[in-house]
């Protein structure tokens, strides 16, 4: 059997990026401070909601995300998926996509496959929009949020 130089580039490209692709999130080497809280909802712990914690001017760093759980807590993380943000001032804002029915979209579908809507108005979900403000300081942080609409 003869082999040209050109059948061994597909299995040595497939070996560089299975070796390449296999480590965890990169290493971060500033602290990050926690954050956790509770989000509410007309005074009721909700479920599912985005919370995306944006640096404003002067703040190092990427911000941070969190998904609330079932009693309405968040933790968030940092985008190397490490618990917290650094200290700073953070815009923050909330985001809540369900059907229009106001269900859970299904497990398996995307947003193309339903008809779905925000469910968190523009002055909480838009960030032109939103007058929520964080303030973290270098020691674990808890901060609630109450939604009103």
């Amino acid at each position: 059997m003869k082999f040209s130089g050109y059948s061994m580039i597909v299995p040595c490209c497939i070996f560089l990026l299975m070796t390449g692709c296999s480590g965890g999130a990169p290493e971060f080497s500033e602290k990050l401070t926690p954050v956790t809280g509770t989000v509410t909802v007309n005074g009721k712990p909700t479920p599912g909601v985005a919370v995306t914690f944006t640096p404003e001017a002067g703040t190092s760093g990427t911000g941070g995300h969190a998904v609330t759980d079932e009693q309405g807590k968040y933790q968030v993380l940092h985008r190397t998926d490490q618990a917290g943000i650094q200290p700073g001032k953070y815009l923050v804002t909330f985001s809540k996509i369900t059907q229009k029915d106001g269900t859970p979209i299904p497990e398996g579908k995307g947003l193309a496959d339903v008809d779905w809507m925000q469910g968190i108005p523009p002055q909480y979900s838009k960030a032109e929009n939103s007058k929520v403000k964080a303030e973290i300081a270098e020691t674990p942080a808890n901060i609630d949020f109450e939604l009103k609409f």
